[in-house]
């Protein structure tokens, strides 16, 4: 069964006629629909996963894999806290290396250069300053850890810091202040030689 989820009608036939893609909807405590071009649907690798919380907005769905068959006597809740389970491996990937994506938007919510305009390139311009911005900050992160060795790290809020530094490098005036101009007039006393 396909279910029409693209509005856009080619984008959805690009897809459907490219073999290589694949499209899903897996079911975590919400639904995560993925498209990958490097993994295909043999892929399901067996890992331990916690049991979702009662508050979990899919909780009567997604906590059914962690019943248990034979529970305990006087048992209060039936449902194991972690299993063993399969899960498709492009959701397996994205768990192991999502950080990165994660940080940057981290970052760049707390100090975010948008603004709203009625030119339609100018979102994309403070997109790829606020991303220029902090792949700037990531370099000078690493380059400083590498520094620092094994040693203590002891900056708290460095990504401030960059931000302030970079603020003040930006406005600081670039030309060196060329010395004042003496005029010579009648009342200017001359040095004696």
């Amino acid at each position: 069964m396909i279910v029409n989820a693209f509005p856009d009608q080619e984008l959805q036939a690009l897809i459907l006629n490219n073999r290589n893609i694949l499209v899903s909807v897996w079911q975590d405590s919400n639904k995560v629909g993925y498209c990958t071009t490097i993994h295909d649907r043999t892929e399901w690798p067996v890992k331990n996963q916690k049991r979702p919380k009662g508050t979990s907005t899919s909780a009567a769905i997604t906590k059914q894999p962690f019943y248990m068959f034979s529970p305990p006597v006087g048992c209060k809740e039936p449902y194991e806290h972690t299993r063993l389970l399969p899960i498709p491996g492009a959701i397996d990937d994205y768990n192991c290396h999502m950080g990165g994506v994660d940080i940057a938007d981290q970052l760049q919510a707390g100090f975010s250069t948008q603004q709203r305009g009625v030119k339609p390139w100018r979102p994309l311009f403070y997109w790829l300053l606020d991303t220029t911005i902090i792949n700037a900050f990531c370099l000078s992160e690493h380059r400083r850890k590498a520094k620092l060795g094994h040693g203590k790290d002891k900056v708290c809020s460095a990504h401030r810091a960059f931000r302030e530094a970079l603020v003040s490098e930006l406005l600081k005036d670039s030309l060196p202040k060329a010395p004042k101009q003496v005029y010579i007039t009648k009342n200017t006393t001359l040095p004696n030689i």
